[in-house]
């Protein structure tokens, strides 16, 4: 193909015009000019340019891989381009990890520092979205992030499944497509449990240092549909790691923690279906206290605080829940201890849960009537609005006041095509209620008809047409049993060829939901029933719903041909049942157990003082590798000691104090050296450690043979005193 550039071939590709082949290869040098334009005097011209460059560390053909990598990063300044030069992504810092070290486990935890979770998991642009968290373990804490082994990835549970990006392999010289995250779907997580050496799968030894990283992840994907975008070379970001170091331990001497797992948690007021789930994440950081979960209205959504009544703290003030089935795990933590509320969807209960017959036969059914409500198969739910214009109102009727309903049919004869059945519309029959009554495509002609007589008011919308004896059954509000409330009700009927305008709610024994279908639905008011009208319902529902009591809404079908407590007017029942969500009259407790020091465990714990490895046998596994680098460690010390190291003639060999050793830790380590900082000559030793403040003194043996000190790097520092 023609061009105007020279040397426009594939140098990985060997194709094409490129440098070394026609001519030697050499520096090459180009200027590419813009324009043109014209300046004024006086007047000025931004130019933009970028300086691109790339490079790969590979053993063999380095220069050419470079040039592909600068391809690639070419790539990211033409889609800087096209994006007016904006920064397409910043991914928030690393994540804040702590440690908690048990007996052959460790525990990670990402969640305390909620500023930084905060700034991790709310960081997106152009199409970046916050997705996960991996975890890596590495040999050392010097290891980059690029030679850890990642052995852990909590995501999303969403479309989003794996992700693959190009990069260089060095093993192979080469760069392929990777898959660069292989999503599981298990739910965001914040804390991880560790009980095995997963990048060697091993177990985990106690005493052993391990070496952690955790980093969230991010992925352009930016209409959500799962699929990574393509027009980004690097569709898969990461924050930074910081490495942390973790050594699985017995309890420190005159410490009893508790285990890690769920904590006890009493519903102290409220009848919620909510729960509180507390998870001890930390044993060491416990404290004992009492906590109380409350809630509070931040309208029109219910949200959630921790209060420490031990200590009158606020712990956490006005956090969202979440739903009972959500999966994600410890998005806020504090002393030691993870926390999640969780509330039913409002509405009602999805299942077999939600509804019963408790006397008679079922007459409704679900088939080709689910809108998506939440329960009976998508035909009964919560109301939030019928508003078409894309409003956006709150649901007419607090989600917290939500009652379990019974229906009591009346009695109703069921005609062979659906219209018009006959039940008492003279009041004879109790169970008969007065309704609202609305219509849509009341405007349009009749569809067939027999329609005519019942459109009384031809309006867009959904027009109110009357209010009158109309429906064979009686809604009650039974929150309390005893003293059921009767609720005031309404219905929808459809001009449309299929529909059953009859001025009476009788709905289909098949489809209810499509636009061609009889559209028979059911309103359950926040009202006391009366048998005169309230004009605050006598207006169009389309344009009002958001503004009426309107509870529930039904789509039912009917079951079968069958008429409606054939027998006995109300013999036929039919009840469903609310999720009671979480509200400021629901109280949640607990107690964390106690973490704390006790003098007399402390002087029995100090009798499994130890050091390893015994005999030190010329080296040690946990060594570095450099001979001059030697050491052992000396395990369950306590916060105060004096330890003295003697040869077995009695000659004090050094002198070590808790100065030496971390705070809080009961590990030190000796590096075989005495007091003048030279390595210790093999044989036996007595070590006399002495506890004061515990009234105990322990005496251990320690047999060294030592392997033969090289110098593997010699500098002559060496300077001749005269000039």
């Amino acid at each position: 193909m023609p061009t105007k550039f020279p040397l426009d071939g594939d140098p990985i590709a060997r194709t094409g015009d490129i440098d070394g082949f026609l001519f030697p290869p050499s520096d090459r040098r180009w200027m590419v000019n813009t324009g043109a334009f014209t300046l004024m005097p006086g007047d000025t011209q931004e130019v933009i340019f970028s300086a691109v460059g790339g490079i790969i560390d590979a053993d063999e053909n380095m220069s050419r891989f470079s040039v592909q990598q600068l391809k690639r990063n070419a790539r990211v300044g033409q889609y800087f381009a096209r994006n007016l030069f904006q920064n397409p992504f910043q991914p928030g810092p690393p994540p804040d990890v702590r440690v908690s070290e048990q007996s052959t486990k460790i525990v990670l935890e990402w969640g305390t520092n909620q500023d930084v979770l905060t700034q991790i998991e709310s960081a997106e642009a152009a199409g970046f979205y916050f997705e996960g968290y991996n975890v890596y373990q590495l040999p050392s804490p010097a290891t980059p992030k690029s030679r850890a082994k990642r052995i852990l990835t909590f995501d999303k549970a969403n479309l989003l499944q794996d992700v693959q990006m190009e990069v260089f392999l060095p093993e192979f010289s080469m760069f392929q497509p990777v898959t660069v995250l292989r999503g599981s779907n298990n739910g965001v997580r914040r804390f991880v449990e560790i009980d095995r050496d997963l990048a060697n799968d091993k177990p985990l030894y106690n005493g052993t240092p391990y070496y952690f990283g955790v980093t969230g992840f991010y992925v352009k994907d930016e209409n959500r549909d799962g699929i990574s975008d393509s027009d980004y070379p690097y569709p898969f970001i990461e924050t930074g790691m910081t490495v942390v170091t973790a050594i699985p331990q017995n309890a420190r001497p005159g410490y009893d923690p508790p285990e890690t797992g769920d904590i006890v948690v009493t519903h102290a007021a409220g009848n919620s279906d909510g729960a509180t789930n507390v998870y001890l994440v930390n044993p060491q950081a416990v404290t004992g206290h009492n906590y109380e979960v409350f809630f509070t209205r931040n309208s029109p959504e219910i949200r959630w605080n921790l209060q420490d009544i031990t200590e009158n703290k606020l712990v956490f003030a006005d956090r969202p829940q979440v739903d009972v089935a959500d999966i994600d795990r410890g998005k806020f933590i504090a002393d030691g201890f993870a926390v999640k509320v969780a509330t039913p969807k409002a509405g009602v209960r999805s299942g077999n849960a939600g509804w019963s017959v408790p006397s008679g036969e079922q007459r409704f059914g679900n088939g080709g009537t689910d809108v998506a409500l939440e329960g009976f198969a998508g035909a009964i739910g919560y109301f939030k609005k019928l508003d078409e214009s894309g409003t956006e109102n709150p649901p007419p009727v607090d989600s917290v006041a939500l009652p379990d309903i019974r229906l009591v049919l009346a009695t109703a004869e069921n005609p062979v095509s659906s219209f018009d059945p006959e039940f008492d519309q003279n009041g004879d029959d109790a169970n008969v209620s007065f309704a609202y009554r609305w219509l849509r495509n009341a405007a349009d002609p009749p569809a067939r008809p027999e329609f005519a007589p019942n459109i009384a008011n031809a309006a867009a919308g959904y027009a109110f047409q009357d209010f009158s004896r109309s429906v064979p059954l009686a809604a009650f509000d039974i929150s309390d049993p005893e003293n059921p409330r009767r609720l005031a009700i309404g219905f929808l009927e459809n001009n449309v060829p299929e529909g059953l305008v009859d001025g009476k709610y009788w709905p289909p024994d098949g489809e209810n939901v499509q636009i061609a279908s009889p559209r028979e639905w059911l309103f359950i008011m926040n009202a006391d029933y009366r048998e005169t009208p309230d004009s605050l319902f006598q207006r169009n529902l389309l344009a009002n719903s958001h503004q009426l009591p309107i509870m529930y809404l039904l789509t039912v079908s009917r079951r079968t041909d069958a008429p409606f407590s054939p027998g006995n007017s109300g013999a036929d029942q039919f009840e469903f049942y609310t999720n009671r969500i979480n509200s400021p009259g629901d109280v949640f407790r607990f107690q964390l157990p106690e973490n704390v020091f006790r003098a007399d465990k402390a002087a029995a714990d100090v009798d499994n003082i130890s050091v390893f490895p015994n005999p030190y046998y010329g080296g040690n596994p946990q060594e570095s590798g450099d001979n001059l680098d030697r050491f052992v460690t000396f395990a369950h010390l306590p916060e105060r000691f004096t330890m003295r190291i003697f040869t077995l003639s009695g000659q004090l060999v050094t002198k070590i104090t808790e100065r030496s050793k971390d705070p809080g830790s009961q590990f030190l380590r000796w590096h075989l050296r005495n007091d003048a900082n030279i390595h210790i000559a093999s044989g036996l030793y007595i070590i006399h450690i002495e506890m004061p403040e515990l009234n105990k003194t322990k005496v251990l043996k320690l047999m060294v043979v030592q392997d033969q000190e090289q110098v593997l790097f010699y500098q002559n520092t060496w300077q001749n005193p005269v000039d």
